[in-house]
């Protein structure tokens, strides 16, 4: 630091002379002063450090890439590949800690594009554009995201105030597979928009065979069947994603997100044949050829949209947002068996050809409706409030199945077991209180989730099923996480959650298969899971990332499956259908 330069004047004494005294007049002779200043030149002093590629400030981790001088030449895309604990796959998707709630964020703003598309984005600009990406691993209230997402915002050093970009694409493999795909982005400072549209068509066969043998406790076989199945499948997927993000004022900004796919096999043919030899406890041996030709229509999405607006820029702030979730489908099957053989078989067991259709016209939909508010309460402190439901949610299901009839040779006799139509609905109002305290390096969050849910049941058919539940849930959580300026970064979570049973776990409508039924059963409960993680990493500049992840999950009253037997035939089974029906046992599958 250069020192301040003193100039130091020195005024020397007037020298008089002395002249005789008279009475007239007196006199005094002032001597010319040359004075001379010189002045004196110092060298310069320069104090230089070393300009940091990794810092933190705060909660958030710096990636200073106009620093980093190995960036030099390359592009943007690089930059964020070398950002620290950020992963990117071969897809170009983002994971932080295993979690792939990423957002990627422009300059402050959500990009709302992922994958290729944002790949190609950041490729197509240099690293040179780019100041630093801030990783910020658990976001305040500040950030108005939802909790437990991560974001990676990248900075530029001059400002983008207008780019577009068009992509397109085309990729493929031998199965044969084959995938189109079309990008556009525009990003000014008021308006983010990028649409993505993507399609593909895939053919391929499948083969397998295999046996197998059942021994009983004593080492006796009791049976052993062989097995062929071959399988023709031609498939086409479309894909719609759009994002829309603009900033109506300096407070206040509006985004929309919709994605919707479309996808179906259109020549789905199996074919399956299978041989058994029973032994114990009766002797029997059959063998039967299964045929399916099938295809079905899925078109499915959602879509989300968000009002945010800020009271202040320091976390102060209020969202208002809702998703609508949707799915409609339908399926057409034609199946037949051909038995080849049948002998020995016990009267218990029915073992008879059959030719039918059946279809199916499954649907869901639901609307979420949700409002944050973020208060901080001091420098420290912040309070967040949220409360929302779903007014409407809806799981829809119809069947019908059809024989042929050997008269007309047409599908036109019901199967009156099998048909059935269902209905789920689930409503639901929730409320959350969460409060964030941060210390210089510490931040400690507790969150305490409140949800009243109803469901209610209509099913018609054989078994009709017409009753409401209710479940009350309280969802603690709690979080702590720790960060030095070394790069050490710890995180300890504890939360308890709740399952409730589905709708489809808890009907007593009975769903029949060929060979089994299923059905739900009334006793079934919510089950609790207490879960604690602990997680540590630490960036090292040398070679990367290094992460250490420990956790345990201890649920109660959870119930995997349960399976109960029939030793005689379900009443009302045989009269019903309009073939004979194998008696066996009936299982339920659920994860309540």
């Amino acid at each position: 630091m250069k020192k301040p330069l003193l100039l130091n004047l020195m005024l020397l004494p007037v020298l008089m002379q002395a002249q005789p005294h008279h009475d007239s007049i007196s006199q005094a002779t002032l001597d010319s002063i040359d004075a001379k200043m010189k002045l004196m030149q110092l060298g310069a002093i320069s104090v230089t450090a070393p300009k940091p590629v990794y810092s933190m400030t705060g909660e958030v981790v710096n990636y200073n890439v106009e620093n980093d001088e190995s960036m030099e030449g390359l592009t943007a895309w690089d930059a964020i590949r070398n950002a620290p604990t950020v992963q990117v796959d071969a897809e170009g998707n983002l994971t932080m800690r295993g979690s792939d709630k990423v957002e990627v964020w422009l300059n402050g703003q959500r990009l709302g594009v992922s994958g290729e598309v944002l790949r190609a984005f950041f490729e197509s600009l240099p690293a040179d554009a780019v100041a630093r990406i801030e990783v910020i691993k658990n976001p305040s209230a500040k950030y108005m995201v939802e909790s437990g997402t991560h974001i990676v915002n990248i900075v530029t050093s001059s400002r983008l105030r207008t780019s577009e970009l068009w992509i397109v694409g085309l990729s493929g493999n031998t199965r044969p597979y084959l995938s189109p795909w079309a990008s556009y982005v525009r990003n000014s400072d008021r308006l983010r928009f990028n649409v993505h549209l993507s399609g593909s068509h895939s053919h391929g066969d499948d083969f397998t065979h295999g046996d197998a043998a059942m021994l009983s406790p004593t080492g006796d076989t009791t049976s052993r069947y062989t097995y062929l199945s071959e399988a023709n499948r031609a498939r086409y997927f479309g894909n719609l994603m759009l994002n829309l993000s603009y900033k109506i004022d300096s407070t206040t900004d509006f985004s929309l997100m919709n994605w919707t796919m479309l996808q179906g096999d259109y020549d789905n043919r199996t074919l399956r044949s299978r041989e058994q030899w029973d032994y114990l406890p009766d002797t029997a041996h059959y063998r039967y050829r299964d045929s399916s030709d099938s295809r079905f229509t899925t078109l499915g999405g959602f879509t989300n949209f968000d009002i945010k607006h800020r009271f202040s820029q320091k976390g102060h702030n209020l969202t208002f947002g809702g998703t609508w979730n949707y799915m409609f489908s339908t399926n057409h099957m034609l199946r037949q068996r051909i038995i080849d053989l049948a002998a020995g078989l016990p009267s218990a067991l029915h073992l008879d050809g059959f030719d039918r259709t059946s279809d199916s016209r499954p649907r869901h939909n639901s609307l979420t409706l949700s409002l944050t508010y973020n208060r901080p309460l001091s420098d420290a402190d912040e309070l967040t409030l949220r409360v929302g439901g779903t007014p409407y949610g809806n799981t829809h299901s119809d069947r019908s199945l059809f024989y042929r009839d050997p008269v007309t040779g047409r599908h036109t006799v019901s199967d009156t077991l099998r048909n059935a139509i269902a209905d789920y609905d689930n409503r639901s109002l929730f409320g959350i209180v969460g409060w964030r305290h941060e210390w210089q390096h510490t931040t400690f969050s507790l969150d305490l989730r409140g949800t009243m849910n109803w469901l209610h049941i209509l099913s018609d058919g054989l078994f009709p099923d017409d009753t409401t539940f209710r479940f009350f849930d309280l969802e603690p959580s709690l979080g702590l996480t720790y960060r030095t300026e070394s790069m050490h970064y710890f995180r300890l979570n504890l939360s308890h959650s709740v399952a409730n049973p589905s709708g489809s776990d808890l009907t007593l409508s009975r769903q029949y298969d060929d060979d089994s039924y299923t059905v739900g059963n009334r006793s079934l409960r919510p089950s609790y899971t207490e879960r604690l993680s602990f997680s540590w990493n630490r960036y090292y500049e040398t070679f990367g990332n290094v992460s250490l992840d420990a956790y345990a999950n201890y649920t109660t009253r959870g119930i995997e499956s349960v399976t109960a037997s029939t030793p005689v035939s379900t009443p009302g089974w045989a009269a019903s259908s309009a073939t004979p029906c194998p008696t066996t046992s009936p299982a339920r599958s659920s994860t309540a």
